[in-house]
């Protein structure tokens, strides 16, 4: 206003004593009614910094999916978590199933999705730490290579046939301990005293590289890829089990520094209690393989497990037998309270073609099992356009007779699996045939053929299913597929509130690339995203820090 007026001399001699108070108090109403929190912020702050420091404190958490992520701070750091659906380098031969018949043959093969995948996880200069699941032992190295050249360390989970891996800049953070648990990676990084997430060591007079000094601001990371299926109770405790070790963990580096579980001894009668032990900061990650409220999130939200609670999805499903805890830290679920804060719906992050719905009766979880039969078993009925469809591939596939023999079941084979001798379909098809021989018998009947479909459908395979009858035998089942995608939100990124603040998220896709998916019109795996999964990512700022 007192720049205005002025330039005004009628104004500023006959209205501004007037005027001036009025306008001010106008202009400190609407600043002290808006929603906005207004700072003052240092100028020298990089553009993608400042777009996050406003967003937060205008309630905006997310970044735009082409937004880079902030340049880093000492006491801030970023986590990307990714189920990348497993490389078929090597392994993984079935990949190709997953994709919808648009998708060119190429953009199934490793060499693309590998690219895609680079893409995705390196985009704007990559997260300080990438929690992967679903990656293979057999091709590890080659697969993410392009990881390493990038700058990165890492720690692969080394039990299972898909396995979880943690990824950590080395100019960020180096790893001071890990912990290999049943379908969880727990590791504990320490931050370096850098300033950027891309910033050199220095250099000694001898010119010999010197890395950035430790910062003694630490995280445990818990890489998850929980048990598939209606296994809540599998789930529960294989968090509650990392979440012990962390516990435990804790406990024994207080004791070398002294301090003891509750700190230390105190000072003798009538000394002061000792403080409690410092709780440390947490994040539990990855793949749930499970939707909504559950055992797992109520332990994370809650800190305790009854033997009284169920969870919604399977109520008949005990959980444990006693009560079960854990005190490091109240955790928060980063997507959804980031989204919640802007008014807008959170994202999915798994979608995937609608399949149960005209697979089986009452429907079903459509997105679980892998070749390795990673679900358990589900009750199967199969709905009449499924039976129509089974009945129209056996006729095709045995020109009419009433029995499948030898050969013609090695072309079944050949045609849906490309090769003889691999899949769960060859294994129940040889186990039918050598019982059907021992009975007498001759061949398959169409009975047989079914249940070694269905037997694909209760292990959570319904792509598998879809593309042998679709895209390979090409007796679709009616309706299948068409419509909206299935969406849910499987994976997460959990943070313990006392030790880390969440600063913001990342949109894992394109509002247009989203809808489309969400559609059904381009679901994934597709030929932009190698996984059925999408990436989430989360900027954290350690508690208690002054910056």
């Amino acid at each position: 206003v007192y720049s205005v007026v002025p330039t005004f001399p009628s104004l500023n001699s006959q209205l501004s004593p007037k005027i001036v108070p009025w306008i001010l108090i106008c202009v400190l109403s609407l600043i002290t009614s808006s929603a906005c929190a207004f700072q003052v912020l240092p100028v020298n702050l990089k553009p993608s910094t400042l777009r996050a420091r406003i967003s937060q404190q205008t309630k905006m958490s997310v970044l735009t999916s082409s937004t880079p992520l902030p340049v880093a701070e000492p006491d801030t750091f970023s986590l990307s978590s990714y189920n990348v659906l497993l490389p078929n380098s090597v392994d993984g031969w079935w990949i190709y199933k997953y994709y919808r018949p648009q998708v060119p043959e190429e953009a199934r093969e490793w060499k693309h999705r590998q690219q895609k995948l680079q893409s995705i996880i390196l985009e704007g200069g990559g997260a300080d730490v990438v929690c992967i699941q679903e990656a293979s032992a057999d091709s590890f190295e080659s697969d993410f290579q392009f990881m390493v050249d990038a700058g990165y360390k890492y720690v692969l989970h080394n039990k299972f046939r898909f396995r979880s891996a943690t990824f950590w800049k080395t100019s960020r953070f180096e790893l001071d301990c890990d912990f290999h648990k049943d379908r969880t990676l727990v590791t504990l990084l320490t931050l370096k005293d850098s300033t950027s997430s891309d910033a050199p060591g220095t250099t000694d007079s001898a010119g010999a590289q010197e890395q950035p000094a430790r910062s003694g601001k630490q995280v445990y990371l818990v890489n998850c890829h929980l048990a598939g299926g209606p296994n809540p109770d599998k789930r529960f405790r294989q968090v509650h089990d990392a979440l012990e070790q962390i516990r435990k963990q804790n406990n024994k580096m207080l004791a070398a520094q002294g301090g003891g579980k509750g700190g230390g001894k105190g000072g003798g009668k009538g000394a002061p209690p000792p403080p409690p032990p410092k709780l440390p900061a947490v994040v539990v990650c990855g793949d749930f393989n499970e939707e909504g409220e559950s055992a797992v999130t109520q332990l994370l939200t809650k800190g305790d497990v009854a033997p009284e609670y169920r969870c919604p999805s399977y109520p008949g499903t005990e959980i444990t037998s006693k009560v079960k805890k854990q005190e490091l830290d109240t955790f928060v679920d980063a997507y959804p309270s980031a989204f919640a804060a802007t008014s807008t719906p959170c994202p999915p992050s798994f979608i995937a073609p609608n399949l149960d719905a005209s697979f089986v009766e009452g429907g079903a979880a459509a997105g679980g099992g892998d070749e390795e039969g990673g679900a358990a078993q589900i009750t199967i009925r199969p709905t009449p356009q499924l039976q129509e469809a089974l009945a129209k591939a056996f006729r095709q596939l045995t020109e009419g007779k009433d029995e499948m023999d030898q050969p013609c079941v090695d072309k079944w084979l050949l045609t849906i699996n490309r090769q003889l001798g691999r899949g769960s379909e060859f294994r129940s098809a040889q186990a039918k045939m050598e019982a059907v021989a021992a009975q007498g018998g001759a061949g398959l009947s169409l009975q047989h053929f079914a249940d070694c479909y269905l037997s694909e459908l209760q292990e959570g395979k319904f792509w598998g299913v879809d593309h042998d009858l679709r895209q390979a035998l090409g007796c679709a089942v009616a309706g299948a597929g068409e419509g909206p995608a299935f969406q849910t939100l499987f994976d997460h990124i959990f943070y313990g509130a006392q030790g880390l603040e969440l600063l913001c998220v990342k949109e894992p896709l394109s509002p247009p690339a989203l809808a489309q998916a969400l559609s059904g019109e381009n679901p994934l795996p597709n030929e932009d995203q190698p996984s059925d999964h999408l990436m989430q990512t989360a900027v954290f700022r350690f508690a208690g820090s002054s910056s």
